[in-house]
């Protein structure tokens, strides 16, 4: 059976990187791996040694001076070399610190290193190749990224974690729909159809790509509207 490392944010907290590893825990299969979640941040709630998870959850980030958990997960992986390393939604840099450490523990240990990370730049920055170098599967999880580091590392690929809490994103009630609708959008005419967006303001998340399919569409279609929660 082989083991599984997994770095990211709490999966039982609160943050984006957080629910993507929570969503990947949700999807192993357990009879064929055994795999230990490493927690960069605390949860922020109150955290159970005893709720039963087919995983083993492991809390660093603990102390100022290891806010982020770098020197236990050294010292995790020379004591129990994982099979693969998987940092999930992490920036790529954010054990720098200890990058150096990590090289030496993949190269005297041979484990897999496997880093999903986001791209947000609007430019290629050189200190990235050094980065990538030690990563055997580099995976950045938009088409924007895929676009900006493609060209420099062909091994780049997209991957695009499953959804955190998918079975809650279901048909709504058309009645309650309309209902919640005309309580939000008071201004909107009932057959009025609505873009929304909910996200950080950022090159990734495009939002200028949505404004100006916006204007196309609203050429076609007048009775249309853009909401945007953002910053």
């Amino acid at each position: 059976m082989n083991n599984i490392l997994l770095v990211s944010d709490h999966p039982e907290g609160v943050t984006g990187n957080g629910h993507m590893l929570s969503a990947i825990l949700d999807r192993i299969d357990y009879t064929k791996f055994k795999v230990t979640a490493f927690a960069t941040t605390p949860s922020g709630l109150p955290f159970s040694p005893f709720k039963d998870r087919p995983f083993q959850l492991i809390e660093g980030g603990l102390s100022n001076e290891d806010p982020f958990g770098a020197v236990s997960l050294l010292n995790m992986i020379q004591s129990s070399p994982p099979d693969v390393l998987m940092f999930v939604g992490l920036d790529i840099w954010k054990f720098y610190g200890v990058y150096n450490h990590l090289i030496t523990l993949k190269e005297q240990m041979k484990f897999k290193w496997i880093s999903l990370f986001p791209y947000d730049f609007t430019y290629y920055r050189e200190d990235w190749k050094d980065w990538l170098a030690p990563v055997d599967v580099p995976l950045v999880y938009s088409i924007y990224g895929l676009n900006q580091l493609k060209p420099i590392d062909s091994r780049v690929q997209y991957f695009r974690p499953p959804l955190y809490d998918a079975d809650k994103f279901v048909q709504y009630d058309p009645a309650k729909r309309k209902e919640k609708r005309a309580k939000i959008f008071q201004s909107l005419n009932e057959d009025a159809f609505l873009f929304g967006f909910f996200g950080v303001n950022q090159v990734r998340k495009d939002p200028l790509r949505l404004i100006k399919v916006f204007f196309n569409v609203k050429k076609v279609l007048p009775n249309v509207s853009l909401y945007m929660h953002t910053e």
